[in-house]
């Protein structure tokens, strides 16, 4: 069944329906994905609820997809964890922020790897260490205090009471501004502004944030079940997973898409600012 309409230079046009029980003049249209080289738009913060399952699931297709870099990648970055773990971890506090900037500085290359990955950019191994030194030091000697001197506590003499109501604070911290470090890389942004475009982008969609990393929380859970090595899987997944929702909280639900017919996904038609 078809339709007929006039284009603007007067000429009769034949287009199909997108619904085969539509009546003949009627004008049903189903949101159609961009098409190839159409850039997404990004949306009004909170406009379209963030589905976590969905993010999963994209997380779990994009590993599918990328599993050997993802794997090369992991497998460097818990090595170099394990060796400065070794050396460092019996220097007290400063053993402990030294390592803390080692954990900080490759979360932010594989976060990195994901962005790319989710946006349709090529990922390399080479990535891992792609992130730029100076920017990462601006950065880590905000951040990386705060995780030392939360991990240090494990050592102390404190109530496990009061370790989990600080643990709480955070986790209260960490849903609004979660994101921050996907805008740090994504956008280049400082700290602070990084913070400011968490908060907003999440406006709305705060209760499915925390869905989200309770997901991920437990993806990972099942891959350390999994005879540990499980979590090779897993953990790329959820980070993966996050990775998506960022983007779904920037360009809606069409970020998680592909091109039809292809594994190109939508993104990769937009321009982002990442920079390294």
């Amino acid at each position: 069944m078809s339709d007929w309409h006039s284009g603007n230079n007067g000429s009769m046009k034949k287009t199909a329906s997108t619904n085969p029980y539509a009546a003949p003049d009627s004008s049903f249209a189903e949101p159609e994905p961009a098409p190839l080289g159409e850039a997404l738009q990004e949306i009004p913060p909170g406009s379209d609820p963030l589905n976590v399952w969905l993010c999963v699931k994209r997380g779990f297709k994009l590993t599918k997809r990328n599993y050997l870099t993802l794997i090369l990648t992991i497998s460097v970055i818990f090595i170099i964890y394990l060796v400065s773990h070794h050396f460092l971890r019996n220097h007290g506090l400063l053993g402990t922020f030294a390592i803390q900037l080692i954990v900080l500085y490759f979360t932010l290359c594989i976060k990195k790897v994901c962005l790319n990955a989710v946006s349709g950019r090529v990922i390399r191994l080479h990535q891992v260490l792609s992130f730029g030194v100076p920017r990462y030091l601006k950065i880590s000697l905000l951040i990386a205090p705060v995780f030392a001197v939360f991990d240090s506590l494990k050592y102390l003499p404190v109530p496990m009471i009061l370790y989990w109501i600080i643990l709480l604070l955070i986790l209260g911290f960490y849903i609004p501004y979660g994101f921050f470090t996907y805008a740090i890389i994504d956008r280049n942004m400082g700290v602070l502004e990084s913070l400011r475009y968490s908060a907003k982008i999440t406006t709305f969609n705060r209760p499915n944030v925390f869905i989200l990393w309770m997901a991920s929380v437990a993806v990972i859970a099942v891959g350390i079940m999994a005879i540990y090595f499980g979590i090779l899987f897993t953990y790329p997944v959820a980070i993966l997973a996050n990775a998506a929702a960022y983007r779904w909280l920037q360009y809606g639900d069409r970020a998680l898409l592909d091109h039809p017919g292809t594994k190109i996904p939508m993104l990769s038609s937009t321009q982002v600012t990442s920079k390294s």
